[in-house]
Protein backbone atom coordinates (compact mmCIF):
# COMPACT_ATOMS: atom_id res chain seq x y z
CA UNK A 1 0.00 0.00 0.00
CA UNK A 2 2.87 2.17 0.71
CA UNK A 3 4.97 1.71 -2.49
CA UNK A 4 1.24 2.77 -4.05
CA UNK A 5 0.68 5.15 -2.76
CA UNK A 6 4.16 6.94 -3.37
CA UNK A 7 3.50 5.69 -6.99
CA UNK A 8 0.07 7.54 -7.12
CA UNK A 9 1.65 10.75 -5.39
CA UNK A 10 4.39 10.73 -8.59
CA UNK A 11 2.39 10.08 -11.00
CA UNK A 12 0.17 13.24 -10.20
CA UNK A 13 3.23 15.41 -9.79
CA UNK A 14 4.66 14.70 -13.35
CA UNK A 15 1.11 15.57 -14.69
CA UNK A 16 0.96 18.67 -12.95
CA UNK A 17 4.63 19.38 -14.14
CA UNK A 18 4.06 18.25 -17.58
CA UNK A 19 0.49 19.11 -17.99
CA UNK A 20 0.06 22.54 -16.77
CA UNK A 21 -0.29 24.63 -19.68
CA UNK A 22 -2.99 22.47 -20.86
CA UNK A 23 -5.33 24.02 -18.00
CA UNK A 24 -6.68 27.06 -18.55
CA UNK A 25 -6.36 29.51 -15.90
CA UNK A 26 -8.68 32.81 -15.77
CA UNK A 27 -6.10 36.02 -16.17
CA UNK A 28 -3.44 34.43 -17.22
CA UNK A 29 -3.97 34.28 -21.09
CA UNK A 30 -1.86 36.89 -22.26
CA UNK A 31 -4.13 37.42 -25.46
CA UNK A 32 -6.39 38.18 -23.29
CA UNK A 33 -5.10 41.45 -22.48
CA UNK A 34 -6.37 44.71 -24.09
CA UNK A 35 -3.83 46.31 -26.43
CA UNK A 36 -2.46 49.52 -25.04
CA UNK A 37 -2.28 52.60 -27.58
CA UNK A 38 0.99 53.16 -29.14
CA UNK A 39 2.04 56.91 -27.24
CA UNK A 40 2.21 59.42 -30.12
CA UNK A 41 5.38 61.84 -30.61
CA UNK A 42 5.00 65.33 -29.07
CA UNK A 43 4.72 67.98 -31.84
CA UNK A 44 6.96 71.00 -31.17
CA UNK A 45 5.40 74.16 -32.19
CA UNK A 46 8.41 76.48 -31.67
CA UNK A 47 12.16 75.95 -32.02
CA UNK A 48 12.88 76.77 -28.32
CA UNK A 49 10.52 74.60 -27.24
CA UNK A 50 12.15 71.61 -29.15
CA UNK A 51 15.72 73.21 -27.87
CA UNK A 52 14.30 72.96 -24.23
CA UNK A 53 13.26 69.04 -24.85
CA UNK A 54 15.97 67.81 -26.26
CA UNK A 55 19.10 70.32 -25.44
CA UNK A 56 21.93 69.26 -28.23
CA UNK A 57 20.73 67.31 -31.03
CA UNK A 58 21.81 66.39 -34.74
CA UNK A 59 18.91 65.53 -37.13
CA UNK A 60 19.27 64.34 -40.82
CA UNK A 61 16.21 63.78 -43.15
CA UNK A 62 15.98 62.50 -46.87
CA UNK A 63 14.46 63.87 -49.53
CA UNK A 64 11.08 63.45 -48.35
CA UNK A 65 11.43 64.85 -45.15
CA UNK A 66 12.41 61.41 -43.42
CA UNK A 67 14.21 61.24 -40.20
CA UNK A 68 17.12 59.18 -41.00
CA UNK A 69 19.50 59.89 -38.31
CA UNK A 70 19.18 61.45 -34.97
CA UNK A 71 21.01 62.12 -31.67
CA UNK A 72 20.23 64.30 -28.56
CA UNK A 73 21.85 65.11 -25.54
CA UNK A 74 18.78 64.97 -23.03
CA UNK A 75 16.54 62.25 -23.33
CA UNK A 76 13.03 63.61 -23.38
CA UNK A 77 9.73 63.18 -21.56
CA UNK A 78 7.89 60.53 -24.05
CA UNK A 79 10.80 57.89 -22.82
CA UNK A 80 10.43 54.86 -25.41
CA UNK A 81 9.42 57.05 -28.14
CA UNK A 82 12.89 58.28 -28.17
CA UNK A 83 14.29 55.95 -30.66
CA UNK A 84 11.10 55.86 -32.68
CA UNK A 85 12.25 59.39 -33.96
CA UNK A 86 14.08 57.53 -36.70
CA UNK A 87 12.38 56.47 -39.35
CA UNK A 88 9.15 59.33 -38.87
CA UNK A 89 8.61 62.25 -41.05
CA UNK A 90 9.73 65.41 -39.67
CA UNK A 91 6.31 67.23 -39.70
CA UNK A 92 4.96 64.28 -37.37
CA UNK A 93 7.87 66.04 -34.66
CA UNK A 94 7.13 69.72 -35.29
CA UNK A 95 4.52 72.26 -36.29
CA UNK A 96 4.36 73.88 -39.74
CA UNK A 97 5.75 77.07 -38.86
CA UNK A 98 8.84 75.30 -37.14
CA UNK A 99 9.43 73.30 -40.57
CA UNK A 100 9.07 76.32 -42.50
CA UNK A 101 11.84 77.80 -40.35
CA UNK A 102 14.03 75.52 -40.86
CA UNK A 103 13.61 75.30 -44.83
CA UNK A 104 14.25 78.83 -44.85
CA UNK A 105 17.44 78.39 -43.06
CA UNK A 106 18.54 75.62 -45.26
CA UNK A 107 17.72 77.69 -48.31
CA UNK A 108 19.64 80.79 -47.13
CA UNK A 109 22.79 78.33 -46.30
CA UNK A 110 22.61 76.72 -50.02
CA UNK A 111 22.48 80.50 -51.25
CA UNK A 112 25.08 82.03 -49.94
CA UNK A 113 27.37 78.83 -50.05
CA UNK A 114 28.49 79.71 -45.77
CA UNK A 115 26.63 78.15 -42.82
CA UNK A 116 24.04 80.23 -41.77
CA UNK A 117 22.80 80.23 -37.78
CA UNK A 118 20.36 80.90 -35.60
CA UNK A 119 20.83 82.03 -32.06
CA UNK A 120 18.23 81.68 -28.72
CA UNK A 121 18.63 82.42 -25.41
CA UNK A 122 16.91 79.42 -23.65
CA UNK A 123 16.37 78.87 -19.99
CA UNK A 124 17.21 75.28 -19.04
CA UNK A 125 16.73 74.01 -15.67
CA UNK A 126 16.35 77.75 -14.58
CA UNK A 127 19.69 78.98 -15.91
CA UNK A 128 20.06 81.18 -19.31
CA UNK A 129 21.91 79.16 -22.04
CA UNK A 130 23.05 80.29 -25.71
CA UNK A 131 22.06 77.18 -28.56
CA UNK A 132 22.73 78.10 -32.34
CA UNK A 133 21.21 76.12 -34.73
CA UNK A 134 22.35 75.35 -38.10
CA UNK A 135 20.90 73.55 -41.54
CA UNK A 136 22.91 71.94 -44.12
CA UNK A 137 21.32 71.13 -46.62
CA UNK A 138 22.74 67.88 -47.87
CA UNK A 139 20.32 67.69 -51.38
CA UNK A 140 17.17 68.33 -53.59
CA UNK A 141 14.85 66.67 -55.17
CA UNK A 142 12.63 67.65 -58.36
CA UNK A 143 9.82 69.23 -56.37
CA UNK A 144 12.52 71.14 -54.39
CA UNK A 145 12.50 69.73 -50.76
CA UNK A 146 15.69 69.16 -49.36
CA UNK A 147 17.55 66.91 -47.48
CA UNK A 148 19.49 68.49 -44.89
CA UNK A 149 21.83 67.94 -41.42
CA UNK A 150 20.14 70.09 -38.51
CA UNK A 151 22.21 70.79 -36.32
CA UNK A 152 21.48 72.20 -32.39
CA UNK A 153 24.66 73.56 -30.21
CA UNK A 154 24.87 74.73 -26.81
CA UNK A 155 27.78 78.00 -27.35
CA UNK A 156 27.11 79.45 -24.02
CA UNK A 157 30.67 79.54 -23.61
CA UNK A 158 31.70 80.81 -27.32
CA UNK A 159 29.49 83.74 -26.59
CA UNK A 160 30.60 84.38 -23.46
CA UNK A 161 34.14 84.51 -24.87
CA UNK A 162 33.50 86.59 -27.63
CA UNK A 163 31.64 88.98 -24.92
CA UNK A 164 34.80 89.28 -23.00
CA UNK A 165 37.12 89.55 -25.81
CA UNK A 166 35.35 92.46 -27.22
CA UNK A 167 34.84 93.63 -23.36
CA UNK A 168 38.75 93.81 -23.43
CA UNK A 169 39.38 95.08 -26.57
CA UNK A 170 36.59 97.92 -25.50
CA UNK A 171 38.86 98.26 -21.97
CA UNK A 172 42.33 98.75 -24.11
CA UNK A 173 40.73 101.34 -26.68
CA UNK A 174 40.00 103.34 -23.44
CA UNK A 175 43.11 102.62 -21.71
CA UNK A 176 44.97 104.31 -24.71
CA UNK A 177 42.86 106.98 -25.20
CA UNK A 178 43.07 107.95 -21.56
CA UNK A 179 46.78 107.33 -21.27
CA UNK A 180 47.21 108.49 -24.76
CA UNK A 181 49.05 106.78 -26.23
CA UNK A 182 48.60 103.90 -29.71
CA UNK A 183 49.38 100.73 -30.59
CA UNK A 184 50.59 99.52 -33.98
CA UNK A 185 51.55 95.94 -35.36
CA UNK A 186 53.75 94.81 -38.87
CA UNK A 187 53.72 92.09 -40.50
CA UNK A 188 57.55 91.66 -41.86
CA UNK A 189 56.55 89.79 -44.53
CA UNK A 190 54.44 92.29 -46.18
CA UNK A 191 55.32 94.89 -44.23
CA UNK A 192 51.77 95.43 -43.72
CA UNK A 193 50.73 97.75 -40.81
CA UNK A 194 47.87 97.72 -39.01
CA UNK A 195 47.25 100.50 -36.24
CA UNK A 196 44.58 101.25 -33.33
CA UNK A 197 42.00 103.79 -33.72
CA UNK A 198 44.04 106.10 -31.03
CA UNK A 199 47.17 105.92 -32.80
CA UNK A 200 45.68 107.18 -35.88
CA UNK A 201 44.17 110.51 -34.08
CA UNK A 202 47.94 110.70 -32.85
CA UNK A 203 48.80 110.71 -35.77
CA UNK A 204 46.43 113.21 -36.96
CA UNK A 205 45.06 110.12 -40.10
CA UNK A 206 42.26 110.79 -42.05
CA UNK A 207 39.85 107.65 -42.68
CA UNK A 208 40.72 106.98 -46.15
CA UNK A 209 44.40 107.62 -45.18
CA UNK A 210 47.11 105.01 -45.84
CA UNK A 211 50.07 104.20 -43.61
CA UNK A 212 52.93 101.92 -44.37
CA UNK A 213 56.06 101.99 -42.96
CA UNK A 214 57.38 104.59 -45.63
CA UNK A 215 54.94 106.83 -44.54
CA UNK A 216 56.14 106.38 -40.82
CA UNK A 217 59.85 107.30 -41.84
CA UNK A 218 58.77 110.55 -43.91
CA UNK A 219 56.98 112.25 -40.91
CA UNK A 220 59.74 111.54 -38.59
CA UNK A 221 61.82 114.14 -38.04
CA UNK A 222 65.11 114.62 -39.98
CA UNK A 223 67.54 114.74 -37.15
CA UNK A 224 66.01 111.36 -35.26
CA UNK A 225 65.91 109.31 -38.35
CA UNK A 226 69.29 107.79 -39.05
CA UNK A 227 69.85 107.31 -35.25
CA UNK A 228 65.72 105.36 -34.65
CA UNK A 229 67.19 103.80 -37.92
CA UNK A 230 69.47 102.11 -36.43
CA UNK A 231 68.31 101.40 -32.94
CA UNK A 232 64.73 99.54 -34.89
CA UNK A 233 66.63 97.58 -37.50
CA UNK A 234 69.38 96.29 -34.83
CA UNK A 235 66.26 95.36 -32.21
CA UNK A 236 64.62 93.44 -35.17
CA UNK A 237 67.70 91.32 -36.07
CA UNK A 238 68.24 90.28 -32.42
CA UNK A 239 65.03 90.14 -31.82
CA UNK A 240 64.92 92.02 -28.95
CA UNK A 241 62.81 95.33 -27.66
CA UNK A 242 64.22 98.71 -28.06
CA UNK A 243 62.90 102.08 -26.58
CA UNK A 244 63.53 105.38 -28.18
CA UNK A 245 62.11 109.02 -27.78
CA UNK A 246 61.81 111.04 -31.48
CA UNK A 247 60.06 113.89 -33.17
CA UNK A 248 57.14 113.76 -35.28
CA UNK A 249 56.10 116.40 -37.90
CA UNK A 250 52.64 116.82 -38.77
CA UNK A 251 50.63 118.00 -41.65
CA UNK A 252 50.63 121.78 -40.49
CA UNK A 253 54.21 121.69 -39.78
CA UNK A 254 53.82 121.28 -35.72
CA UNK A 255 56.41 119.10 -33.92
CA UNK A 256 54.88 116.42 -31.34
CA UNK A 257 57.49 114.34 -29.08
CA UNK A 258 56.35 110.73 -29.64
CA UNK A 259 57.83 107.95 -27.09
CA UNK A 260 57.91 104.43 -28.96
CA UNK A 261 58.51 100.97 -27.66
CA UNK A 262 59.12 98.33 -29.93
CA UNK A 263 58.95 94.83 -29.73
CA UNK A 264 59.86 91.79 -32.39
CA UNK A 265 57.31 88.87 -32.25
CA UNK A 266 59.60 85.65 -33.10
CA UNK A 267 58.54 82.52 -34.80
CA UNK A 268 58.96 78.69 -33.41
CA UNK A 269 62.61 79.15 -34.89
CA UNK A 270 63.38 82.15 -33.30
CA UNK A 271 63.27 84.63 -36.70
CA UNK A 272 61.37 87.40 -36.23
CA UNK A 273 58.34 87.39 -38.44
CA UNK A 274 56.24 90.43 -36.62
CA UNK A 275 56.79 93.31 -34.63
CA UNK A 276 54.27 95.48 -32.98
CA UNK A 277 54.81 98.64 -30.25
CA UNK A 278 53.19 101.07 -28.80
CA UNK A 279 53.33 105.11 -29.50
CA UNK A 280 52.93 107.65 -27.03
CA UNK A 281 52.70 111.42 -27.40
CA UNK A 282 55.01 113.14 -24.55
CA UNK A 283 54.98 116.18 -25.79
CA UNK A 284 55.08 119.45 -23.17
CA UNK A 285 55.71 116.12 -20.51
CA UNK A 286 58.89 118.20 -19.61
CA UNK A 287 57.11 121.04 -18.43
CA UNK A 288 54.67 119.12 -16.53
CA UNK A 289 57.41 116.59 -14.58
CA UNK A 290 58.82 120.02 -13.50
CA UNK A 291 55.60 121.39 -12.15
CA UNK A 292 55.07 118.09 -10.10
CA UNK A 293 58.28 117.73 -9.15
CA UNK A 294 58.12 121.22 -7.47
CA UNK A 295 54.60 120.65 -6.01
CA UNK A 296 55.75 117.45 -4.54
CA UNK A 297 58.80 119.19 -2.66
CA UNK A 298 55.82 121.54 -1.62
CA UNK A 299 53.98 118.88 -0.49
CA UNK A 300 56.28 117.08 1.39
CA UNK A 301 57.40 120.53 2.65
CA UNK A 302 53.67 121.46 3.98
CA UNK A 303 53.50 117.65 5.55
CA UNK A 304 56.93 118.39 7.46
CA UNK A 305 55.28 121.38 8.51
CA UNK A 306 52.19 120.01 9.55
CA UNK A 307 53.67 117.25 11.42
CA UNK A 308 55.90 119.73 13.09
CA UNK A 309 52.84 121.99 14.45
CA UNK A 310 50.81 119.09 15.25
CA UNK A 311 54.13 117.95 17.34
CA UNK A 312 54.47 121.53 18.87
CA UNK A 313 50.52 121.94 19.81
CA UNK A 314 50.35 118.29 21.31
CA UNK A 315 53.69 119.00 23.48
CA UNK A 316 53.14 122.63 24.46
CA UNK A 317 49.12 121.49 25.34
CA UNK A 318 48.39 117.42 25.68
CA UNK A 319 52.03 116.82 26.88
CA UNK A 320 52.10 119.20 29.50
CA UNK A 321 49.06 118.59 30.93
CA UNK A 322 49.67 115.02 30.75
CA UNK A 323 53.25 115.73 32.18
CA UNK A 324 51.55 117.97 35.06
CA UNK A 325 48.97 114.86 35.56
CA UNK A 326 51.46 112.71 36.13
CA UNK A 327 53.57 114.35 39.09
CA UNK A 328 49.92 114.86 40.57
CA UNK A 329 49.31 111.46 40.83
CA UNK A 330 52.45 110.64 42.37
CA UNK A 331 51.94 112.80 45.20
CA UNK A 332 48.83 111.46 45.30
CA UNK A 333 50.06 108.40 46.09
CA UNK A 334 52.59 109.59 48.43
CA UNK A 335 49.92 111.30 50.62
CA UNK A 336 47.53 108.32 50.80
CA UNK A 337 49.98 106.90 52.91
CA UNK A 338 51.73 109.93 54.72
CA UNK A 339 49.17 112.65 54.55
CA UNK A 340 45.97 111.42 53.59
CA UNK A 341 44.29 114.92 54.46
CA UNK A 342 45.57 116.44 51.36
CA UNK A 343 44.14 113.58 49.39
CA UNK A 344 41.32 114.86 48.34
CA UNK A 345 42.67 118.44 46.76
CA UNK A 346 45.58 116.18 44.86
CA UNK A 347 42.70 113.79 43.12
CA UNK A 348 40.37 116.83 42.42
CA UNK A 349 43.41 118.45 40.53
CA UNK A 350 44.33 115.25 38.66
CA UNK A 351 40.68 115.53 37.79
CA UNK A 352 40.93 119.03 36.32
CA UNK A 353 44.59 117.85 34.56
CA UNK A 354 42.68 115.29 32.88
CA UNK A 355 39.65 117.03 32.16
CA UNK A 356 42.02 119.88 30.10
CA UNK A 357 44.06 117.17 29.00
CA UNK A 358 41.03 115.67 27.41
CA UNK A 359 39.50 119.00 26.02
CA UNK A 360 43.01 120.00 24.38
CA UNK A 361 43.39 116.47 22.74
CA UNK A 362 39.86 116.96 21.06
CA UNK A 363 40.82 120.56 20.08
CA UNK A 364 43.96 118.76 17.70
CA UNK A 365 41.46 116.41 16.36
CA UNK A 366 38.65 118.30 15.60
CA UNK A 367 40.93 120.41 13.43
CA UNK A 368 42.30 117.51 11.53
CA UNK A 369 38.73 116.38 10.49
CA UNK A 370 35.87 117.88 13.00
CA UNK A 371 32.89 115.03 13.56
CA UNK A 372 30.77 118.33 13.14
CA UNK A 373 31.14 118.77 9.56
CA UNK A 374 29.94 114.83 8.81
CA UNK A 375 27.11 115.18 12.08
CA UNK A 376 25.56 118.99 11.23
CA UNK A 377 27.05 120.10 8.14
CA UNK A 378 28.85 122.15 6.34
CA UNK A 379 27.49 125.66 8.57
CA UNK A 380 27.57 124.91 12.15
CA UNK A 381 31.25 123.06 11.54
CA UNK A 382 32.17 126.45 9.80
CA UNK A 383 30.93 128.47 12.77
CA UNK A 384 32.46 126.41 15.51
CA UNK A 385 35.72 126.66 13.13
CA UNK A 386 35.88 130.01 12.92
CA UNK A 387 35.04 130.87 16.47
CA UNK A 388 37.96 128.87 17.80
CA UNK A 389 40.30 130.55 15.15
CA UNK A 390 39.25 134.09 16.79
CA UNK A 391 40.12 132.53 20.35
CA UNK A 392 43.48 131.16 19.42
CA UNK A 393 44.76 133.64 17.20
CA UNK A 394 43.03 136.96 18.16
CA UNK A 395 42.16 137.56 14.98
CA UNK A 396 38.51 138.77 13.99
CA UNK A 397 37.03 136.71 11.87
CA UNK A 398 33.61 136.62 11.06
CA UNK A 399 31.67 134.45 9.42
CA UNK A 400 28.05 135.09 6.80
CA UNK A 401 25.93 132.14 5.50
CA UNK A 402 22.97 133.03 3.72
CA UNK A 403 19.52 131.57 5.54
CA UNK A 404 18.29 129.50 4.66
CA UNK A 405 22.26 127.45 4.53
CA UNK A 406 21.45 123.62 3.20
CA UNK A 407 23.13 120.63 3.20
CA UNK A 408 25.54 119.54 0.61
CA UNK A 409 27.47 116.13 -0.47
CA UNK A 410 29.89 115.03 1.21
CA UNK A 411 32.70 116.15 -1.41
CA UNK A 412 31.29 119.31 -1.45
CA UNK A 413 31.20 120.31 1.99
CA UNK A 414 34.96 119.14 2.65
CA UNK A 415 36.09 120.54 -0.01
CA UNK A 416 34.50 123.92 1.11
CA UNK A 417 35.76 123.42 4.38
CA UNK A 418 39.47 122.71 3.55
CA UNK A 419 39.38 125.89 1.63
CA UNK A 420 38.48 127.86 4.30
CA UNK A 421 41.01 126.79 7.07
CA UNK A 422 43.50 126.97 4.31
CA UNK A 423 42.52 130.68 3.78
CA UNK A 424 42.53 131.41 7.26
CA UNK A 425 45.96 129.54 8.00
CA UNK A 426 47.31 131.90 5.59
CA UNK A 427 45.53 134.91 6.93
CA UNK A 428 47.57 134.28 9.76
CA UNK A 429 50.99 133.31 8.64
CA UNK A 430 51.37 135.56 6.30
CA UNK A 431 49.03 138.56 5.90
CA UNK A 432 49.53 140.41 9.27
CA UNK A 433 45.60 141.12 9.20
CA UNK A 434 43.39 142.12 11.92
CA UNK A 435 40.37 140.71 10.56
CA UNK A 436 39.16 138.28 8.31
CA UNK A 437 35.29 137.35 6.84
CA UNK A 438 33.90 134.69 5.42
CA UNK A 439 30.90 134.58 3.43
CA UNK A 440 29.07 131.79 2.00
CA UNK A 441 25.71 131.78 -0.22
CA UNK A 442 24.26 129.73 -3.60
CA UNK A 443 22.88 131.15 -6.36
CA UNK A 444 20.67 128.67 -8.16
CA UNK A 445 22.55 125.70 -8.21
CA UNK A 446 26.27 127.16 -7.88
CA UNK A 447 27.78 127.81 -4.34
CA UNK A 448 29.68 131.16 -3.92
CA UNK A 449 32.67 131.42 -1.12
CA UNK A 450 34.63 134.05 -0.18
CA UNK A 451 37.79 134.59 2.01
CA UNK A 452 38.76 138.26 2.34
CA UNK A 453 41.66 139.77 4.80
CA UNK A 454 43.36 143.38 4.99
CA UNK A 455 46.65 142.24 5.19
CA UNK A 456 49.85 142.94 3.30
CA UNK A 457 48.68 140.85 0.02
CA UNK A 458 51.23 140.16 -2.35
CA UNK A 459 52.19 141.11 -6.15
CA UNK A 460 49.91 139.14 -8.72
CA UNK A 461 52.75 138.64 -11.09
CA UNK A 462 55.07 136.99 -8.46
CA UNK A 463 56.82 134.19 -9.56
CA UNK A 464 55.32 131.41 -8.11
CA UNK A 465 58.68 129.79 -7.16
CA UNK A 466 59.08 133.03 -4.81
CA UNK A 467 55.86 132.20 -3.22
CA UNK A 468 56.81 128.62 -1.84
CA UNK A 469 56.78 129.54 1.78
CA UNK A 470 52.98 129.48 1.14
CA UNK A 471 53.60 125.65 1.11
CA UNK A 472 50.60 124.03 -1.34
CA UNK A 473 47.91 126.40 0.29
CA UNK A 474 46.94 127.74 -3.16
CA UNK A 475 47.41 125.44 -5.29
CA UNK A 476 45.78 122.71 -3.13
CA UNK A 477 42.96 124.87 -2.60
CA UNK A 478 42.68 125.62 -6.53
CA UNK A 479 43.61 121.63 -7.30
CA UNK A 480 40.66 120.79 -5.06
CA UNK A 481 38.14 122.84 -6.13
CA UNK A 482 38.85 122.61 -10.10
CA UNK A 483 38.41 118.14 -9.38
CA UNK A 484 34.61 119.18 -8.80
CA UNK A 485 34.09 121.39 -12.21
CA UNK A 486 34.47 124.37 -9.87
CA UNK A 487 36.25 128.21 -10.73
CA UNK A 488 39.22 129.50 -8.39
CA UNK A 489 40.06 132.80 -8.42
CA UNK A 490 42.95 134.85 -6.16
CA UNK A 491 42.92 138.50 -6.01
CA UNK A 492 45.60 140.12 -4.19
CA UNK A 493 46.79 143.84 -3.86
CA UNK A 494 50.16 144.71 -2.26
CA UNK A 495 49.14 146.56 1.23
CA UNK A 496 45.31 145.98 0.59
CA UNK A 497 45.09 142.40 1.20
CA UNK A 498 43.99 139.30 -0.22
CA UNK A 499 40.28 137.81 -1.47
CA UNK A 500 40.21 134.20 -2.01
CA UNK A 501 36.80 133.38 -4.23
CA UNK A 502 35.63 129.79 -4.85
CA UNK A 503 32.27 128.90 -7.30
CA UNK A 504 31.07 125.43 -7.15
CA UNK A 505 29.00 124.31 -9.21
CA UNK A 506 26.31 122.28 -6.85
CA UNK A 507 22.67 121.19 -6.00
CA UNK A 508 21.89 121.13 -2.52
CA UNK A 509 20.58 117.69 -0.92
CA UNK A 510 18.07 119.90 1.24
CA UNK A 511 15.88 123.19 0.50
CA UNK A 512 18.16 124.81 -1.57
CA UNK A 513 16.53 128.49 -1.93
CA UNK A 514 16.94 129.77 -5.16
CA UNK A 515 18.32 133.40 -6.04
CA UNK A 516 19.38 135.54 -9.18
CA UNK A 517 21.93 134.03 -11.27
CA UNK A 518 24.56 136.69 -12.03
CA UNK A 519 26.37 136.82 -15.83
CA UNK A 520 29.79 135.68 -13.99
CA UNK A 521 30.43 133.03 -11.43
CA UNK A 522 31.66 135.68 -9.27
CA UNK A 523 30.60 138.88 -7.63
CA UNK A 524 31.69 142.53 -8.73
Amino acid sequence: MAIEARALKRSRTKTERTGARSIPKMGLNRRSRPNKPKAQLPKYSTLVSLIKALGEFDLITDASGTVVGFWASRRPRYGRQFKTVVGTRLDTLVEAPVASEIQTLVGLTAARGRREELKFRVTVRGVQRSFSICAVPLGLNESGVSAFCLAVRDVTDRVEAIRTVAEREAFLAKVEEIANFGSWEMDLKTNAVALSAQLTKIYELSPREKWSRETYWERMHPNDRLRVRRLTSKALTDGRAVEYVARYCAHDGRVRVHLAHLLPLLDENGKVIRAMGVIQDVTGHADSDQELRRLSQQIMNEQDNQRRHLARELHESAGQSLAALKMTLGQLREAMSENPELAPSLLESAALLADSTVREVRTVTYLLHPPMLDDAGLGPALRWYTKGFAERSGICATLELSEPFPRYSQEIETTVFRVVQEALTNVHRYSGSSCAEIKLWHERSTLLIEIRDRGCGFPPAADPLERAKLGVGISGMRERVEQLDGEFEVNSIPGKGTTVRVALPTAALHGLAQGPRTSSAFRP
